[in-house]
């Protein structure tokens, strides 16, 4: 299964475990979904969920590489409904192996292409855009919530999504 995993620029994970390119990684232990296992999403922008978790700061600086899951994989979904997560299409699997770091703009590019407005719109409420990815977002979903999602989350509007519903 291929998925998309958020890593530091050194290619290590929050528990300071380092990754290289093209080795395989073997999980220790049970599979056990946000306790043991090697976690992806098949979505790169939930992804960026777990980055500065604790700040509602926009992340401008980020590395998610491209992964290939096997083994036995447990879907994070069934987690939702007791809210212990807030995210979707979120893994964890017993074999990983790391395909390729993606450039911020492959990322943005498989995310715009989505044609999935909700996926833009995590994306804006994650990381702090450049004019150009602002620019390519208005051209391609130019409607009332994306671009109060834009105005809120990237200009600091607070007022982006009631002034867009008065009459």
């Amino acid at each position: 299964m291929i998925g998309y995993k958020l890593l530091n620029k050194n290619l290590t994970n929050k528990n300071n475990k380092k990754y290289e390119i093209g080795k395989k990684y073997e999980l220790n232990g049970p599979l056990k979904y946000s306790k043991n296992g090697f976690h992806f999403s098949i979505f790169p922008e939930e992804t960026l969920r777990f980055a500065n978790k604790e700040s509602s700061e926009l992340i401008d600086d980020f590395t998610i590489v491209k992964v290939e899951a096997s083994g036995i994989i447990e879907c994070g979904d069934e987690y939702l409904e007791n809210e212990q997560f807030d995210t979707v299409g979120v893994y964890a699997s017993t074999c990983m192996v790391i395909l390729k770091i993606l450039s911020r703009e492959e990322v943005f590019n498989i995310i715009l292409n989505s044609n999935n407005a909700l996926r833009i719109r995590k994306y804006i409420q994650s990381v702090k855009l450049n004019d150009f990815e602002i620019n390519s977002i208005r051209e391609r979903y130019d409607d009332y919530f994306t671009n109060a999602y834009i105005d809120c989350y990237q200009y600091n509007d607070k007022d982006a999504f009631s002034r867009r519903f008065k009459k």
